[in-house]
């Protein structure tokens, strides 16, 4: 649903690193930006291979918002595979800057990584 005028980005990391078992630190990756615009649409896909993803919170931080993309939920299914998970209270912002996604593991015995993460942003 773009307008005239706003142009689309995507940005990817593929880190591949491990989250830290049962650890507040969790694991973090971040996208700097470099484009400017204002954000008009915003929403972030991951790929997080675990065992038992009720373990896991992951969060998107941009600037001084920090936003949930997964809290906590699915119980004892495997794998986090979240497809364009919407960020509307990022309209408005602007586009440059860092764009930091954190995955914390917060029950032992089960473990994973974080294989990869996109950010499609439609800015004007």
């Amino acid at each position: 649903n773009q307008t005239p005028g706003d142009v689309a980005h995507q940005y990817n990391a593929a880190p591949a690193a491990a989250i830290p078992d049962n650890s507040a630190t969790g694991v973090s990756s971040t996208i700097d930006v470099s484009d400017t615009g204002t954000i008009t649409d915003a929403k972030v896909s991951v790929t997080i291979t675990h065992t038992y993803i009720g373990d896991l919170k992951v969060t998107l931080t941009k600037g001084t918002e920090t936003i949930t993309v997964h809290g906590n939920t699915g119980g004892s299914q495997d794998n986090l595979t979240v497809m364009s998970f919407a960020l509307p209270s990022l309209s408005g912002k602007a586009l440059a800057g860092a764009w930091t996604l954190k995955v914390v593991d917060s029950a032992a015995q089960d473990t994973g990584a974080l294989a990869s993460w996109a950010l499609d942003v439609t800015a004007r």
